[in-house]
């Protein structure tokens, strides 16, 4: 089985600096060997361990390398999970998609590329944040059009989620209409009030096409973070139903600010490991736990140390000669005026 395109990144990055490094550094070395003698003193050879300054300069480069792809790719796993269970209800870190699963979202234009549809992308998206998170985490999916559902509660199983965002057809059990993402809203925080105080976190996928929004209700007690992700092309529209659909920004990013919450356009890139918090970082479990964000910061800290403190040392220890100021006399003393 194939390594996900999180990890491949960083350690195809890793291998590529290692290589370039080292042939940088042996490219170097050949060039100073005409002047090693005024490098390192009358016998022209540094220290024994000075030869094994290149591997670790460019393991150091390298390991910076991985660290600063997977800060920015990075899968956020952690190796430890506290596995006793408990009340999923009560669960402290909850999250609750929210999915536009209107007609709109099969229009084709989004992507990198803006060749797949809209619930294409939104799907992608999904899957990116599912493998970024840990074990700890409790699922719900709200899918809304003319109306609004509860497709999946309380859920642990990724799959569920994936399911709901893989083209599952929801809009055949609801009257045809206009997208009413009011509607999704407004059912979403209906839902989420009964939630613990500060647990769950809500991410809302839609390409903004909807009539109006209506009353948007005050954020119940339980919602800690609120993310609007659009998708499909935000400057050119495609025909559908006697209008032109596009993403809707400025729509999309008013209602980030009544929700209190946050837009962000993943038509073409996705959501961030860093925006995703706690929720990748695996604080949740009852253990200490690190996860590849907090690998990666302490790589990338070791790595910096590691070259500041290669040049200090072949200042000082690298060779046994050791240069000494003469104190000249002026060129003026002993000279009669």
């Amino acid at each position: 089985m194939s390594l996900p395109l999180e990890i491949q990144i960083p350690l195809a990055a890793a291998l590529a600096v290692f290589l370039l490094v080292l042939a940088a550094e042996s490219l170097h070395q050949r060039r100073c060997q005409s002047v090693a003698r005024l490098a390192v003193g009358p016998s022209g050879q540094p220290r024994r361990w000075v030869r094994f300054v290149p591997i670790v300069r460019a393991s150091a480069l390298s390991a910076m390398a991985w660290a600063a792809t997977t800060l920015f790719y990075g899968s956020g796993g952690v190796f430890k999970t506290d596995e006793n269970s408990e009340d999923r209800r009560e669960n402290r870190r909850h999250v609750a998609f929210v999915a536009d699963l209107s007609p709109s979202m099969l229009l084709k234009d989004a992507g990198p590329k803006g060749d797949v549809t809209r619930n294409k992308r939104a799907f992608e998206v999904v899957d990116g944040i599912l493998q970024r998170m840990d074990g700890d985490v409790v699922y719900s999916v709200i899918g809304f059009y003319t109306d609004a559902l509860v497709v999946v509660l309380d859920a642990t199983d990724t799959e569920l989620v994936r399911n709901v965002f893989d083209g599952l057809p929801l809009w055949y059990v609801m009257k045809p209409g206009k997208t009413d993402l009011g509607t999704g809203i407004r059912q979403t925080l209906e839902h989420l009030r009964d939630y613990p105080e500060n647990s769950t976190t809500v991410f809302l996928l839609t390409d903004g096409d909807t009539e109006e929004l209506g009353v948007v209700p005050k954020l119940p007690d339980s919602v800690r973070d609120v993310y609007i992700l659009g998708v499909g092309d935000p400057h050119q529209g495609m025909f559908i139903d006697g209008h032109m659909s596009r993403q809707d920004a400025a729509l999309l990013n008013t209602l980030a600010g009544r929700l209190k919450g946050k837009y962000i356009d993943v038509n073409e890139k996705h959501l961030t490991t860093l925006s995703l918090g706690t929720l990748a970082r695996g604080t949740g479990a009852a253990k200490t736990t690190y996860g590849l964000i907090d690998i990666a910061v302490f790589v990338f800290a070791a790595g910096a140390i590691v070259l500041v403190l290669i040049p200090v040392a072949l200042e000082y220890f690298g060779s046994d000669w050791k240069t000494v100021r003469v104190n000249r006399p002026p060129a003026t003393r002993g000279v009669v005026s």
